[in-house]
């Protein structure tokens, strides 16, 4: 799932991978990963939530915070949304910190971002595929002045980009506020904590995507 501090495979593979099989590691992979965490901690490890409840509370905010700050200096947009993508991964971690005191919330949550976000890179990656074919560059800088020869793959990618921003009435931020409730709920300082720590890092991640 690309966490910290198992991360650091994911820019380079974005980066020199084929575009169609970034977007296929960057949404397959990680999907598949959470799952395999789900059966994890709601099957496997149910009962132990004093050893995992820790553990994935510490890597959901170094993995959401470390993705952010790296993904503010980038200068690929292939590499931005690789790190971004670690950002994310912290963000769907963070319901599993609560799982014992909000159950039901926390796998809905987590399910609906992994839907989401899924839904989202996929349509990010599918224009930087159409704007590459063009441009020949995969840097930002390139994408400038992108309205006056491909205003409609400007306004997907400008949706796309705000929906993993998490603005509304995106469908992104509905996937971040189902995570909120699932935190706040739980009602544990766990929980509150992370929230807080969510909120920062989605104004961080705000400033990159815009």
């Amino acid at each position: 799932v690309s966490a910290v501090p198992f991360h650091t495979w994911a820019p380079d593979t974005y980066q020199g991978a084929p575009t169609p099989i970034t977007s296929f590691l960057a949404v397959a992979s990680k999907t598949a990963g959470f799952v395999a965490l789900i059966q994890l901690i709601f099957v496997g490890f149910y009962d132990r939530s004093d050893v995992y409840a820790p553990l994935l509370w510490i890597l959901a905010v170094v993995t959401m915070t470390t993705g952010n700050l790296i993904a503010l200096r980038q200068t690929n947009i292939v590499r931005m949304l690789a790190y971004s993508g670690i950002a994310q991964a912290g963000f769907i971690l963070a319901p599993f910190a609560v799982v014992d005191a909000n159950r039901d919330q926390a796998l809905s949550s987590i399910v609906i971002y992994l839907v989401i976000y899924a839904a989202m890179n996929l349509g990010a990656f599918g224009v930087i595929i159409a704007v590459a074919r063009k441009t020949r560059s995969a840097e930002i800088s390139s994408m400038g002045g992108l309205l006056t020869y491909m205003p409609g793959m400007t306004a997907a990618m400008t949706v796309f980009l705000a929906s993993l921003a998490g603005i509304p009435p995106f469908a992104g931020w509905y996937a971040k506020f189902s995570v909120w409730q699932a935190l706040l709920g739980a009602e544990t300082w766990m929980g509150v904590t992370l929230a807080i720590v969510m909120a920062l890092n989605t104004v961080i991640g705000a400033y990159y995507y815009l």
